[in-house]
């Protein structure tokens, strides 16, 4: 059984903008004033928004003029317990529960499952967190994205960019549920394309701190001839001068097939 609702476009690919950053980042730039990102990034058409289930209560009025999906983030990670700041503690947490999620009838669920924790803990629960939202959402259309990250304090330099290590979480995401897969780049298109080919679930990019937009939509050219479904990204997206046309820029790449160049993102 799988739930890809969140794919149902005609090229059967996404592109979804992340909004779910203001826990963890606070203030942080391009989204300081959420009400005008979101409909800054809205008018680029986006197949999809990722965020929680109050932004999207705060800001309906916007979201009901699209027809944007909506894929909930369910959970919260944070480093510090001081606002916007990194002490370095992973402090993750399960912290909407799956039947309120349900209440939204969203596209997807979008939850985070990161590697390389010290905590063991923190480990096990995230993994009963993940297959909780998969037993309350098998029976339905929401698909269930897992991101397979390596962040934790365990992780030496260059493991979470490794095709086998990645590789090895990608397969651990889909084998606790997930329809969907949000994963890292490599940076290098055929072990990506390994990956993705191993893998029986849809994969999509996962964005991160934002290089330029160039560069940005070369990496995404490079994964979607690998094999990925489309991308979900955030900061690479509205921390540009114009997060619509940025948008538009990757639905041709992610939609119409169209190369970097081609799609084009021209700074004012």
């Amino acid at each position: 059984m799988s739930n890809e609702g969140l794919l149902q476009t005609e090229s059967g690919n996404a592109v979804v903008v992340a909004l779910d950053h203001g826990i963890a980042k606070g203030n942080i730039e391009g989204f300081e004033r959420p009400r005008e990102t979101l409909k800054d990034t809205l008018q680029g058409g986006p197949d999809g928004i990722i965020a929680r289930a109050p932004f999207v209560e705060r800001y309906y009025d916007l979201l009901s003029e699209t027809d944007t999906d909506v894929i909930l983030a369910p959970d919260v990670l944070t480093y510090s317990t001081l606002p916007a700041q990194d002490d370095g503690d992973d402090m993750w947490t399960g912290a909407f529960s799956p039947e309120f999620v349900r209440e939204f009838d969203p596209a997807g669920v979008k939850v985070v499952f990161n590697f390389g924790r010290k905590d063991t803990d923190l480990h096990r629960e995230s993994i009963e967190y993940v297959v909780k939202l998969y037993e309350e959402l098998r029976q339905t259309d929401i698909s269930l994205v897992v991101e397979t990250v390596m962040w934790g304090d365990n992780v030496p330099d260059g493991y979470g960019n490794d095709k086998k290590n990645l590789g090895n979480a990608v397969r651990i995401g889909w084998e606790l549920g997930a329809d969907i897969l949000k994963v890292p780049y490599t940076g290098d298109k055929a072990a990506f394309a390994e990956i993705v080919d191993r893998t029986p679930v849809p994969c999509m990019m996962l964005g991160g701190p934002a290089t330029t937009p160039e560069a940005t939509l070369q990496d995404v050219e490079d994964g979607m001839e690998a094999g990925a479904r489309g991308v979900m990204i955030g900061r690479s997206i509205w921390q540009t001068s114009d997060p619509a046309e940025m948008v538009r820029a990757m639905k041709r790449i992610v939609h119409e097939k169209q190369s970097a160049a081609e799609a084009g993102f021209s700074l004012p």
